[in-house]
C-alpha cells in the first residue's frame, strides 16, 4: 500500500477547468494506420500544452485523445476564466495546425469538443511537485459539459462564464442535467470573441470612508429611529441580499446613535440647577439621551446557540440582565446562559424562555430607551424567531428593533414579506415592523462614485466595467476593485470575473497575496468561525498573532476586531466561507481539534464556561467522533428543551453521524436508539429526506444487533417521520411492524402510540374501516392518561384524524363534536397540534361549503401558526383560505395564493395532505378557465393518491370532468367522472358521492343533454340537502336556469 502523501502536497484552489477531447477518435482510431494516429494524439497533446501555458494555463492530465488544463494554479488570477474560454477558441482554431503536425490526415476530421466548468478542486502535486493531479466535482463537470459538446463547439458552465460573457458571442442558457451531478447545470456554447461598448468617462480619486448610494434609505432609517421614535417604542428592518449593504447601515445609523448629545448651554449664568441636583431626586432621563444598543448576529453553522442573538445581549450585560426579574424569569435566564442547563430532566418551555428575555429589555426601558440590533436575521433559529416575534407584539414602551436581513429567496421565507405600517401582514411568514427599508443595487452615479473612493486613478472605461460587473451590488463592487490589477495592459484582461465562482476566486487572490503567516490567522480565524474571540485565537495560534500582524489584516480589509474584546471578526461571511473551503482537510481537521482543546481550557468562554455547541461543532469538524457525539447529543437537548426545535434537529444529526462512525458495541448502539428517536422528534413538523435516513439506518443498526425493543421504537418514529413527509405507503409498513412488535415485547404504551399513527394514516389514504378499527380501541386506551401532555397531544391529533374521517363519510355533527373535543384536550398548551387540528375541521367545513366557518377556522390556525412559528400550518393555512376564496368570490389573486403555497410546501417536502391542496388546485384553476393548470394538478393530485394520499383524488377528478366537457372532450369527461364516482364508493364518502352528481349534471349541461343535466342536477341538490351541505347546492338554481 502506497504511503500517503505529505500533506503539503495537496492545496484545494479555485480553478477554471478546460476538458478538451478530440472528435471522433474512436472512429479514426479504425480509420488510421497505429502510427498515424499516434502521431495525431501526439500533435493534439503538443498544440495544447503550446496554446494553454500560453495562456497561463496548465496541463493537469491526459486521457489518452483527452486534456485536462486548469487555470489558477499555483496561483490564483482574476482573469482565470476569460484565458480559459480564450485557450478554448484558440484550440479550436488550431486543428488545422494539428492535422498539419499529423501527415495522412485530413484536416476536416480534426476537430474538437470542449467543456469549461469553475470551482474548488482539490489540486494533488505528489512528492517534490511531481505527478499533478485534480479531484473533485468541477472536473467531472467539465469533462461531461465537453461530452455533450459538439464538433467544433465549447459548452461553458454559467458559473464560469459569469460576466465575461459579454466578450463573447454566447447561446442563450440551457440548464443541462448531466451524470452523477445533482442539480442541473446552466450552461452556454461560446463561439468568437466580441468587443463590449463601454463607457470612458473618468472618475476621481477619494475614500471608501463614507456611506454612498444610500442618502434615501438612511433618512427613512432616521426617521423611523428618531429619538421620539425610540421613546416610544420602533420596530425598523433592512432588507437586501448578500452584500447590498444591510449591516453598513445599520453601523452607519448606531454610531449616529451612540454619539452623545451636544452639551446644552444654560442662557444666563443665574439659571436653575438641573433637576435632580438640588432637590436631591434622580433626573428623568432626557428626551435625546443616547439608547442602550444592544447587539446580536444569528449564524447558521452549527456552533449556533439557541436563542442567539438574545443570548449574546444578555451576555454583555451580565448581571445587569436579571436585576428587578421575578423568580420564575430569573430562574429561565440563569438556565438559558447555563452550561449545559438544559439537559437535565426539567425542561422550561420556549414560552418562559421568551417572556424572560423579553422582560430583560422591558425594565431596562424604564431608565432609557433600548434598541435591539439584530444582524443575518435570516439565519435565526426558532427560538431567536419567538422572542422577535413575541417583542413585536407586546411591543413594551421604550424597546426599539432593528434589524438587517435577506429580503428575497428561501432565506427570506423567514423573512419580511409582510406590509410595513400598522403591523398588517402574514402572520408567520413576516414580523410585524413599522418600517421596512428595501436594499436595491446602488445606481450608476453612486456606483461610479464608490469605485473612485475604493480604487482611485481607474479611467473611465475601467469605472464603468467594475459597476456593469458588480449589477450595482457594493459587496461585489468592493471585491472587483480589490482584484483589479495596480497595472494591466489591457485593463479589460484584469476584469473578468464571475458572479459566484468569481467572487470566491478573487477572495483567495487577496488571500495568497499576504505573507504565509497572515494566512495562517486567517485559516485559523476562519475555522473559529464568523468571529472569532481574540483570546481563543490566541490560544489556538503559536505565537498568537502580533498587533502589527492584525493590523496588517484590517487593512487587507478581510479581518477587522470589532467589540471591546477585540474580537476578530471576516468583513463578509462570504468571505469567511470561501476562504474556509480553501483549507485542506488535514490542516482543517487541527485547527478543529486545537479550538476544542482550547474551548475545553475555557479560552474565550465567559464566566458561564465554554458553549456545548461550539464544543460540539469543533469536535466534529475535528474528527473526534466520540466527543462529538455526546457534545451535539447535550447541545439537541438544550435546544429541545428551550422549543428551539430546528438546532435540536441539527445537533441530533450530527451525533447519529459521528455515532455511526464510531465502533458498534452495546453502549453506541444504544445511544443511536436514543438519539435517533430524539432526532424524529425534533424532526416531526418539518421532515427531511435526510432526517429520515439516519432513522432509518439506526433502526437497520438495532435490528442488526438483535435489539427488539430499540428497534420497535425507531420504527414508531419512522412511521411517524414518515407520515408527517407524506409517505404513506412506507409509513404504514413501519407502524405495522412497530405495532407487532410492540405486542411482543408488551409494551403497551409503544402499541398505542403506533396504533394511533397508523390510525391517522388510514385516514389520509381515505381507508374509513380501517382507520375506524384502529382509532377507536387506541382512543379508549389513551383517554384515561390524559393528565400527560405527550398522550394530551396525541390524543387530540388521533381523534382529529377520527373527525376528518366522520366528516368525509357525511357525518358532519359527530365530526364537528369531536373536533371540539380535541381542541378542548390540548386548550392551553399552545401547541402546533391546535392548529393541525383547526385545518383538519376547516376542510371538512370547506367540503361542507359551510363557508363562514371555514374563515373562522383558518383565522384561527393561523394564529396557532404565528404563535408556534409553524411553516407548514402558516402555508396549510393560506392554502386553504386561497381555496375558499376561489369558491365564493374566484378570482386571479386567490388562484395564485393557492399555487405558490402549494409549491412552497412541495418544494419543502411537506406532502402530508398534500392531495387535497392538488385536488383543491385544480378546482380554482378551472373557476379561472385555466385548463393547463387544472390538469397538471389533477395529475399530481393522482400520483399523491398513488402514495395513500388520497383525500384530494375525488375533487380533482370531479373538477376536470366539467371543464372538459365544455372543451368538447366528452369521453375525457366521462371518463374521469366515472373514477371519481368509483373512488368515491370506495372510499365511502357521502358527501364526495353528492359532489360527483353535482359534477354530473354539469358535465351533461355542457354536452348540451338537457334531460340528463336537470335529472342529474335535482338529484345533488337532493343529495346535497340530506348532508346539510347547503353551501355546496347555492350554485345549482343558476344552473337550472341555463337549461
Amino acid at each position: 500500500m502506497p504511503a500517503p502523501r505529505e500533506r503539503s502536497s495537496r492545496r484545494r484552489r479555485h480553478l477554471t477547468i478546460l476538458f478538451s477531447d478530440l472528435c471522433g477518435s474512436v472512429r479514426l482510431s479504425s480509420m488510421l494506420e497505429a502510427e498515424v494516429f499516434a502521431d495525431l494524439v501526439r500533435a493534439v497533446w503538443t498544440v495544447h500544452e503550446r496554446r494553454v501555458t500560453s495562456l497561463g494555463g496548465r496541463i493537469f492530465d491526459l486521457h489518452g485523445d483527452g486534456i485536462l488544463a486548469g487555470f489558477g494554479h499555483p496561483s490564483p488570477a482574476e482573469d482565470d476564466a476569460r484565458r480559459a474560454l480564450d485557450a478554448a477558441l484558440s484550440l479550436h482554431a488550431a486543428t488545422d495546425e494539428i492535422a498539419a503536425m499529423a501527415p495522412g490526415v485530413p484536416a476536416e476530421l480534426v476537430r474538437l469538443h470542449i467543456g469549461v466548468h469553475s470551482g474548488l478542486v482539490l489540486v494533488d502535486e505528489g512528492p517534490g511537485g511531481a505527478g499533478l493531479s485534480l479531484f473533485g466535482q468541477p472536473v467531472n463537470v467539465a469533462a461531461r459539459l465537453s461530452d455533450l459538446a459538439e464538433a467544433g463547439e465549447t459548452l461553458v458552465s454559467e458559473a464560469a462564464l459569469g460576466p465575461v460573457r459579454r466578450f463573447y458571442d454566447c447561446s442563450p442558457p440551457t440548464a443541462l442535467r448531466l451524470q452523477g451531478v445533482a442539480e442541473p447545470i446552466p450552461c452556454v456554447l461560446v463561439g468568437g470573441r466580441r468587443r463590449p461598448a463601454l463607457d470612458r468617462e473618468p472618475k476621481y480619486r477619494g475614500s471608501i470612508r463614507r456611506l454612498v448610494g444610500r442618502q434615501a434609505e438612511m433618512a427613512e432609517l432616521r426617521e423611523c429611529l428618531s429619538p421620539a421614535g425610540l421613546r416610544r417604542g420602533a420596530a425598523a428592518a433592512v432588507l437586501g441580499e448578500a452584500g447590498a449593504g444591510k449591516s453598513r447601515l445599520l453601523e452607519e445609523r448606531l454610531a449616529e446613535l451612540a454619539a452623545p448629545p451636544a452639551p446644552e448651554t444654560p442662557d444666563a449664568p443665574g439659571d436653575s440647577p438641573a433637576p435632580g441636583l438640588a432637590d436631591g431626586r434622580p433626573a428623568a432621563p432626557r428626551a435625546d439621551a443616547p439608547p442602550d444598543i444592544h447587539r446580536g448576529v444569528c449564524e447558521r453553522f452549527l456552533g449556533a446557540e439557541p436563542f442567539q442573538p438574545f443570548v449574546q445581549m444578555l451576555r454583555r450585560l451580565g448581571p445587569e440582565a436579571v436585576e428587578g426579574a421575578p423568580a420564575t424569569e430569573r430562574a429561565a435566564l440563569d438556565r438559558l446562559l447555563a452550561p449545559g442547563a438544559a439537559a437535565s430532566a426539567e425542561a422550561l418551555g420556549i414560552d418562559t424562555m421568551s417572556a424572560a428575555l423579553v422582560g430583560v429589555f422591558a425594565r431596562r426601558a424604564a431608565r432609557a430607551p433600548q434598541l435591539l440590533c439584530i444582524d443575518d436575521l435570516h439565519w435565526a433559529d426558532a427560538g431567536a424567531r419567538r422572542v422577535l416575534a413575541d417583542l413585536l407584539r407586546a411591543r413594551p414602551r421604550g424597546v426599539s428593533v432593528l434589524a438587517a436581513t435577506r429580503g428575497e429567496g428561501e432565506d427570506a421565507g423567514r423573512g419580511l414579506d409582510a406590509a410595513a405600517a400598522g403591523g398588517s401582514g402574514d402572520g408567520v411568514d413576516g414580523w410585524r415592523f413599522d418600517r421596512l427599508i428595501r436594499l436595491g443595487p446602488i445606481g450608476e452615479a453612486a456606483c461610479r462614485e464608490a469605485v473612485g473612493l475604493l480604487k482611485p486613478g481607474l479611467s473611465g472605461f475601467e469605472s464603468a466595467l467594475c459597476c456593469e460587473v458588480s449589477g450595482g451590488n457594493p459587496l461585489f463592487l468592493e471585491e472587483v476593485c480589490h482584484a483589479l490589477s495596480d497595472v494591466a495592459s489591457d485593463p479589460r484582461a484584469a476584469l473578468d470575473w464571475r458572479l459566484d465562482a468569481w467572487l470566491e476566486q478573487t477572495i483567495e487572490t487577496r488571500l495568497h497575496a499576504l505573507p504565509e503567516r497572515l494566512q495562517t490567522v486567517v485559516h485559523a480565524c476562519a475555522a473559529v468561525g464568523p468571529t472569532a474571540p481574540r483570546a481563543l485565537v490566541d490560544a489556538v495560534l503559536d505565537p498568537p498573532p502580533a498587533e502589527a500582524e492584525l493590523e496588517a489584516l484590517a487593512h487587507s480589509d478581510l479581518l477587522y476586531p470589532s467589540g471591546g474584546d477585540g474580537a476578530l471578526t471576516f468583513k463578509h461571511g462570504i468571505a469567511r466561507d470561501v476562504i474556509y473551503r480553501t483549507i485542506g482537510l488535514e490542516d482543517r481537521r487541527a485547527l478543529h481539534a486545537r479550538i476544542a482543546a482550547a474551548l475545553e481550557r475555557g479560552a474565550g468562554a465567559g464566566p458561564e464556561g465554554p458553549s456545548i455547541e461550539l464544543l460540539a461543532h469543533h469536535a466534529w469538524r475535528a474528527g473526534d467522533l466520540r466527543a462529538a457525539a455526546e457534545h451535539a447529543e447535550k447541545a439537541g437537548d438544550k435546544a429541545a428543551a428551550a422549543s428551539a426545535l430546528d438546532r435540536a434537529g441539527a445537533q441530533f444529526s450530527v451525533a447519529l453521524d459521528a455515532l455511526e462512525q464510531l465502533p458498534q458495541d452495546a453502549g453506541v448502539r444504544a445511544s443511536r436508539v436514543s438519539v435517533a428517536c430524539r432526532l424524529a422528534f425534533a424532526s416531526v413538523f418539518d421532515p427531511s429526506a435526510e432526517a429520515i435516513a439516519r432513522v432509518e439506518r439506526a433502526r437497520a443498526a438495532a435490528e442488526a444487533a438483535g435489539d427488539r425493543r430499540g428497534a420497535a421504537r425507531i420504527d414508531y418514529w419512522a412511521g411517524y417521520l414518515l407520515y408527517a413527509a407524506g409517505d404513506g405507503r412506507r409509513a404504514v409498513a413501519r407502524l405495522g411492524a412497530a405495532a407487532k412488535a410492540a405486542r411482543q415485547i408488551e409494551d403497551a404504551n409503544l402499541a398505542v402510540q403506533a396504533a394511533a399513527c397508523l390510525g391517522n394514516c388510514h385516514v389520509a389514504a381515505g381507508r374509513h374501516d380501517a382507520a375506524e378499527a384502529v382509532l377507536g380501541p387506541t382512543l379508549a386506551a389513551m383517554r384515561p392518561h390524559l393528565a400527560l401532555e405527550l398522550v394530551r397531544v396525541g390524543y387530540a391529533y388521533a381523534l382529529a384524524s377520527r373527525a376528518a374521517s366522520l366528516a368525509d363519510r357525511g357525518d358532519y355533527a359527530a365530526a364537528d363534536a369531536a373536533f371540539e373535543e380535541a381542541l378542548e384536550t390540548v386548550r392551553g398548551l399552545d401547541h402546533e397540534v391546535e392548529g393541525s387540528v383547526l385545518l383538519l375541521w376547516n376542510a371538512a367545513a370547506l367540503q361542507q361549503g359551510r363557508w363562514e366557518a371555514a374563515a373562522e377556522r383558518i383565522a384561527r390556525a393561523r394564529a396557532v401558526a404565528e404563535r408556534v412559528r409553524s411553516l407548514y400550518l402558516a402555508l396549510r393555512g393560506r392554502a386553504a383560505e386561497a381555496y375558499a376564496g376561489s369558491l365564493t368570490d374566484p378570482g386571479p389573486g386567490s388562484l395564485a395564493a393557492l399555487l405558490g403555497a402549494t409549491e412552497r410546501l412541495e418544494a419543502r417536502g411537506m406532502r402530508l395532505w398534500s392531495s387535497l391542496s392538488y385536488g383543491w388546485l385544480a378546482e380554482a384553476a378551472v373557476a379561472r378557465g385555466d385548463l393547463v393548470l387544472a390538469r397538471r394538478a389533477a395529475a399530481q393530485a393522482l400520483a399523491r393518491a398513488r402514495a395513500d394520499d388520497r383525500l384530494g383524488e375525488i375533487i380533482a377528478r370531479r373538477a376536470l370532468a366539467p371543464a372538459l366537457a365544455a372543451a368538447g372532450d366528452a369521453r375525457g369527461a366521462r371518463r374521469r367522472l366515472a373514477a371519481a364516482f368509483a373512488a368515491a364508493e370506495a372510499r365511502g364518502s357521502r358527501p364526495e358521492l353528492a359532489l360527483c352528481r353535482l359534477a354530473e349534471g354539469r358535465v351533461a349541461l355542457e354536452l348540451g343533454e338537457r334531460d340528463a343535466a336537470r335529472a342529474g342536477l335535482e338529484r345533488a341538490g337532493e343529495a346535497l340537502e340530506a348532508l346539510d351541505m347547503a353551501g355546496r347546492a347555492a350554485g345549482i338554481p343558476d344552473l337550472l336556469a341555463r337549461l
